[in-house]
């Protein structure tokens, strides 16, 4: 849908073929370079072995690992493949020019951001015939995601208020608080960087711990994704869990919220390895990470654990953090316009 006149080609395959076609491909039209968005998509690792067979070069895009104006662009792979340093001495030794100003550019409308979307969602359903052998790497249909969405928005209102509610509720009783982001279930940094098969997973360890760890006086403030599609209540799922562990009075959920405000307020955040972490250390919060992710480094993040986390948060060191986002600017963030 978005490709150039005269020179794309379509592969209507199967799955079981595209490293043999692939490879056959790349040697008959002398490619130097191959260009993905994401590298753990299951074309996408046939796409980087074949790079590898053919010493090719392989750039990767992903979104930004700073928000929320940033997108990625590396050499070999990115998150959990990333060549990006992961300790102290060596991100120090990353030359680390001036960044630029952080003033948030200017937002896109709801059309501007949604569009692209719904074209894509629309290819892939209405061409689907076109395509009989394709494997999505989503569970999710784009209609049943669609119907999840439109729910969503139709009863946005609602989970405003509520989300507002609650928080203002939380702050005004001034009891310390962490901050648990989920991530979304079909996002690779869970997927292929973390020991978690699923965010309920995930989230069950770290109301477990929570219960076990936590001082008692604390609270855990759990926040959805933007973007969930909506299939499962989210409200519903960690509620039950909550309750399971025995801190349902302990545990609060937002739908949505001003980031800034929460992680200001925040004695720390729990990620799987969610960029909103690099949020969380420019504002000077502790972090846990329990994926893989590109900030998770001695020095910015918590290394000894989450049980440990709960009572003794390593504070991060607001001068390597200031080093590690211009070195990473530098090494590989795009910004928009």
């Amino acid at each position: 849908m978005w490709r150039r006149r005269g020179n794309s080609t379509n592969y209507r395959g199967r799955y079981e073929e595209w490293q043999k076609y692939l490879q056959a491909y790349v040697v008959a039209n002398g490619v130097t370079d191959i260009v993905l968005f994401s590298d753990s998509r299951p074309y996408h690792r046939v796409a980087k072995i074949v790079a590898e067979q053919h010493d090719i070069n392989l750039f990767v895009f992903e979104n930004g690992y700073l928000r929320p104006d940033w997108i990625t662009l590396e050499l070999g792979g990115v998150n959990g493949n990333s060549a990006f340093p992961r300790t102290r001495a060596k991100v120090e030794q990353l030359p680390a020019p001036p960044a630029p100003d952080f003033l948030e550019l200017k937002k896109p409308t709801k059309l501007q951001s949604y569009w692209p979307d719904v074209k894509f969602h629309f290819g892939n359903t209405f061409f689907a015939p076109l395509f009989p052998f394709y494997r999505r790497h989503r569970t999710a249909l784009p209609l049943a995601e669609l119907f999840g969405h439109g729910i969503k928005w139709m009863s946005w209102p609602i989970k405003h208020f509520r989300s507002n509610k609650t928080l203002d509720r939380l702050w005004r009783t001034r009891r310390p608080y962490y901050l648990f982001a989920l991530q979304l279930e079909h996002d690779y940094q869970l997927i292929e960087h973390s020991p978690f098969e699923s965010m309920r997973q995930a989230t069950d360890r770290v109301l477990e711990s929570f219960a076990a760890n936590a001082p008692q006086d604390s609270m855990l403030l759990v926040k959805n994704h933007p973007l969930d599609n909506n299939l499962v209540s989210r409200r519903r799922e960690i509620m039950r869990l909550a309750k399971v562990h025995g801190v349902a009075d302990r545990v609060v959920y937002v739908d949505m919220g001003p980031n800034p405000q929460i992680l200001e307020n925040a004695s720390g955040m729990v990620t799987v390895n969610s960029t909103l972490g690099t949020s969380a250390l420019f504002h000077g919060v502790p972090v846990c990470a329990m994926g893989r992710a590109v900030y998770d480094i001695e020095g910015l993040t918590h290394q000894l654990g989450l049980d440990a986390f709960w009572q003794n948060p390593t504070q991060p060191d607001g001068a390597l953090f200031s080093h590690f986002r211009r070195a990473l600017i530098a090494n590989c963030q795009i910004r928009g316009r």
